[in-house]
């Protein structure tokens, strides 16, 4: 079975609704990944070959059907905008944003009010996963008690 195939066989988890949050902030690091990697002034090998796939990759992408758009998309930003203001950091590095300035989004980093947010939206998002999951387990009991009943019935 090859890479593509794989792929098609894998079913989709879908995105529980307390976790959109969480999703945008992944996509949004690739994108600003991606700009790291094309912005870097790096000699290594390893930093040269990511510097040019991702300016291959922040420039190639001109269509609403790119890796780029769809990131950008699942990130909730323009992909537009992006490469626009990546270009024009390119030309104008005095205008450029210094990323090394962004800090982990770490408890440590955050300040008391934001902390009790964050830990009162974990302590929510916890409890409705255990919710769920109960939910989960009690219809599994019943709809395995259905056909348990069903095929008593039919024995």
């Amino acid at each position: 079975m090859d890479h593509d195939e794989k792929n098609q066989s894998r079913e989709g988890t879908p995105i529980d609704e307390s976790e959109t949050d969480l999703c945008r902030a992944l996509w949004l690091a690739v994108a600003i990944q991606a700009v790291i990697d094309a912005s870097s002034k790096s000699r290594k090998k390893s930093a040269i070959r990511e510097k040019s796939s991702a300016l291959q990759w922040l420039s190639d992408s001109s269509d609403e059907e790119s890796d780029l758009a769809c990131v950008c998309d699942l990130a909730g930003i323009d992909y537009r905008e992006l490469r626009k203001r990546f270009k024009r950091s390119l030309r104008e590095p005095e205008n450029s944003i210094d990323f090394r300035c962004l800090k982990k989004a770490g408890i440590g980093n955050r300040g008391i009010e934001s902390r009790k947010r964050y830990f009162a939206r974990a302590r929510k998002n916890a409890r409705l996963r255990q919710e769920r999951a109960a939910t989960q387990d009690e219809s599994a009991k019943q709809t395995q008690a259905f056909f348990e009943l069903r095929i008593e019935g039919t024995g």
